[in-house]
């Protein structure tokens, strides 16, 4: 599952907004991944949400050219656990 919809997801977990539409939509989405993974995914992340601390574990690189040559680059030196490349500047403050 991509950074971004995996953060989603996770969001949407913790409010309680994740409903079926909502996950239809998810997994239209998904080039990598059949319903099957994402779903089992999904509920993993969610069974797993206070257990590990996602948001900490994420560096976060806005999404332009200095954003994501840093973001591939700190992730190839491992110097984040997971470099997460955002799409829209106003997630990064959330």
């Amino acid at each position: 599952m991509a950074p971004s919809l995996a953060r989603l997801v996770i969001s949407l977990l913790s409010v309680g907004r994740l409903t079926p539409s909502i996950m239809a939509r998810l997994l239209e989405k998904s080039w990598a991944f059949t319903e099957n993974d994402l779903a089992l995914g999904v509920q993993m992340l969610h069974h797993a949400r206070n257990k590990y601390p996602w948001f900490e574990m994420q560096t976060l690189y806005p999404f332009d050219k200095t954003g994501v040559r840093t973001a591939v680059a700190d992730a190839m030196a491992m110097r984040t656990i997971k470099s997460t490349i955002v799409p829209f500047p106003d997630l990064l403050e959330a």
